[in-house]
């Protein structure tokens, strides 16, 4: 009974090791891509002429030995463009190279890697050009703002981090990378279209390269998604698929990239044009580095008298406070006197910037007079549609010079709202609403009615709401 059991149990041992190494050895193939052999499934998808192969990351122009296990024959093919990852397919061949191998779309191939391209080797007919000396322009992002504004700063990292040089206008560049996203639309045979229904991907992110020189699109391609995060792992990689041919943009390497997308999410997705862009961004105006603020301000001081030293807690009064010979109401204070603002903000994150101002105001509870203040404020800027909205949190500092007054809340912390809308070409027209609370107490000397001299010193606490309208200029691009 014992050798029985055990040898059922080697039996299902050596079992489960035949599926894990059927199952998985493709998977290791591809993982291991320094690897000098690799097995997987082969399609035919490529449109190209010739003995060329799409793989997901051999260098472009590597030299390969593909291998029919199935009848023995050999092929060289030439790597001329990229296929996505996946854990099956390894390689995409042109027809002339399927043929030759005598294989169908979805057999199984072995795969040596014969010669590596050497650093700047060009295709025949190309010159060499460093990378450092591309220059490419990223258009304006056709998308939501939210949207536009994450994928115009990953692509611009990506390209940045690839020794690319960025210019802010398409003039000055080589190469121009068009991005657009549009709703997935579903395309059937009789001509009608309609969103892809939910639990499929909604959006469709276009990407084209454009060589400005000529105008040619040198690649285009699509990528479905849903969420944004989506797009996020898959940045690096979509960067790669757009620079395959570059810096060997030649029309030769033009003609050999047709293929090196995959098709399947193209067959139910209607195609549109990329719009040509040949203006600046419309956008920069949202997206400076610094910007320099002036306004007119109307801020409402609402001062309230603390019951301190007066009578019946809401008089002051002429005489002794248990009997005065005469007594006057006094109540809360409010001033409303105009002022203004200027400032400087620093916008160190698309999302967050610092705000620098000096703040000069002309009236207190007890008449006109100066009080200069400077204050920092932190924002959170939105960027809905053509507005821009940023909520902050603000601090400052003031001092009150006037001679009557004893001691003054020089801290204040408070929150704000701003909304903006572009104005001429680098700047924004803009509304501004705060409120600010005074910490401590402001004290000044009784000098409201001289026929009332008591208390001799008044206590208040300070609030103050400021509307404030003016124009912010940008000076310098993110």
């Amino acid at each position: 009974m014992f050798r029985q059991q055990r040898r059922h149990t080697v039996k299902r041992l050596l079992i489960t090791c035949f599926c894990f190494f059927t199952v998985f050895s493709p998977l290791y193939s591809q993982a291991s891509l320094t690897d000098s052999t690799m097995r997987g499934i082969a399609t035919q998808e490529m449109g190209n002429a010739g003995m060329v192969a799409a793989h997901s990351s051999l260098p472009i122009n590597s030299e390969i030995r593909i291998r029919n296990p199935r009848n023995g024959i050999e092929i060289k093919a030439t790597v001329i463009a990229r296929i996505q990852p996946s854990l099956n397919r390894i390689v995409d061949l042109s027809r002339e190279a399927a043929a030759a191998l005598g294989i169908r779309s979805g057999d199984s191939v072995i795969i040596s890697t014969l010669s590596l391209p050497q650093a700047g080797a060009q295709p025949p007919g190309t010159s060499a050009q460093p990378r450092e000396d591309i220059s490419i322009y990223i258009a304006p992002v056709i998308a939501a703002a939210e949207q536009a504004a994450f994928l115009r700063e990953s692509f611009e990292a990506e390209a940045d981090a690839g020794g690319y040089k960025l210019t802010r206008n398409r003039r000055e560049a080589d190469y121009t990378l068009n991005l657009r996203v549009q709703r997935n639309m579903i395309l059937y045979d009789d001509g009608a279209e309609e969103e892809a229904p939910p639990g499929e991907k909604q959006y469709r992110l276009n990407i084209a390269l454009v060589r400005n020189e000529d105008n040619v699109d040198i690649i285009t391609f699509s990528f479905l998604f849903t969420e944004q995060q989506e797009i996020y792992a898959y940045v690096p990689y979509l960067f790669d698929e757009a620079m395959a041919v570059v810096p060997y943009a030649s029309q030769e390497a033009v003609n050999v990239a047709a293929a090196e997308v995959p098709k399947e999410a193209d067959i139910a997705v209607k195609e549109d044009i990329l719009p040509e862009v040949f203006y600046d961004d419309p956008d920069s105006w949202r997206n400076k580095l610094l910007y320099v603020r002036v306004s007119a301000d109307l801020p409402l001081s609402y001062y309230k008298l603390k019951p301190d030293g007066l009578y019946d807690k809401i008089n002051i009064y002429n005489g002794d406070i248990t009997s005065p010979i005469r007594f006057s109401r006094l109540g809360d204070q409010i001033v409303v006197v105009p002022g203004a603002t200027i400032g400087v903000e620093y916008q160190f994150l698309s999302w967050m910037s610092a705000e620098f101002v000096f703040e000069f105001r002309f009236g207190d509870v007890m008449d006109y007079v100066f009080i200069p203040g400077a204050g920092l404020r932190l924002k959170f800027p939105l960027k809905p549609g053509p507005f821009l909205l940023a909520p902050y949190a603000a601090a400052s500092f003031a001092e009150n010079l006037a001679d009557y007054s004893i001691s003054f809340p020089s801290f204040a912390v408070g929150a704000g709202l701003q909304l903006g809308m572009k104005g001429f070409k680098n700047g924004a027209w803009f509304a501004d609403i705060n409120g600010m609370y005074s910490i401590g107490e402001a004290s000044t000397k009784n000098v409201i009615n001289k026929n009332f001299p008591n208390p001799e010193v008044l206590l208040w606490n300070r609030f103050v709401a400021v509307l404030s309208v003016g124009y912010k200029f940008g000076l310098l691009d993110r």
